[in-house]
């Protein structure tokens, strides 16, 4: 009687610590939407290469909560091209030339609130808003010649640009975990954007035959603009 007590006991026993263990198995989360995780995201192009789903040089999110995070994009180029070109004739004292140089920088920062319906669910709702800066600058200065055995004249340009962005994005989508460190989504949205910015210009002409000119030229311009965004495929891994 003693013993069947005992195995008793331990078939009960046995029971309990599998079924508290399978239980804890089925509670497991299939995703990583947990506070404190990191995600890096990439966009999947058409021809399904990869490339910064918000921001060409980083596209990042973190949740501070399951349902709760902030997601970030940091976009920028910068090109800088130099032109030289001349033509000279020596039967005739005669000569062009023209030197260009063009810069243009830019940056962009897009900050957004994202929030999930449905952190448990295999196919999860997420909704996000947030704002844009954007600036951009762009650069001229230029030099032509002309010379020959009567007259000789020279041009100097030199153009500055500056545009300021500031705005708002609203963002709707879906992401599917196919496995627990990465997942697959899409979504869509509007923006919202006010830029404003400033061209000047300055251009000296010179010759031997006439007093040098200056003429200084400037103009604002302001515009807003509201639209859908693309919709965008993309691909998190989460760390």
């Amino acid at each position: 009687m003693r013993l069947y007590k005992s195995s008793f006991v331990i078939v009960l026993s046995w029971i309990l610590l599998t079924s508290i263990k399978l239980n804890a198995q089925t509670e497991e989360k299939d995703n990583s939407l947990e506070a404190g995780k990191w995600a890096l995201q990439f966009q999947i192009n058409n021809n399904f290469t990869l490339s910064s789903f918000q921001g060409a040089i980083i596209s990042a999110k973190y949740h501070f909560a399951d349902s709760k995070a902030i997601r970030f994009g940091i976009g920028g180029n910068y090109s800088f091209n130099e032109v030289n070109t001349g033509n000279s004739q020596d039967t005739a004292f005669s000569y062009y030339g023209k030197e260009n140089d063009t810069r243009n920088y830019s940056i962009s920062i897009y900050t957004q609130y994202l929030s999930y319906v449905n952190p448990d669910k295999e196919v999860l709702l997420f909704w996000g808003i947030g704002p844009i800066i954007q600036y951009e600058k762009s650069t001229l200065n230029q030099t032509s010649q002309d010379s020959n055995s009567y007259i000789s004249t020279k041009s100097d340009v030199a153009y500055n640009s500056h545009i300021w962005g500031f705005g708002a994005t609203a963002v709707l989508g879906v992401e599917w975990f196919a496995g627990k460190s990465f997942s697959l989504h899409a979504e869509y949205g509007t923006i919202l954007l006010y830029n404003w910015g400033e061209n000047i210009q300055n251009t000296t002409n010179q010759s031997s035959q006439y007093r040098e000119i200056n003429v200084n030229s400037s103009q604002n311009n302001r515009r807003w603009g509201f639209g859908p965004s693309s919709v965008k495929f993309g691909l998190s891994v989460y760390f």
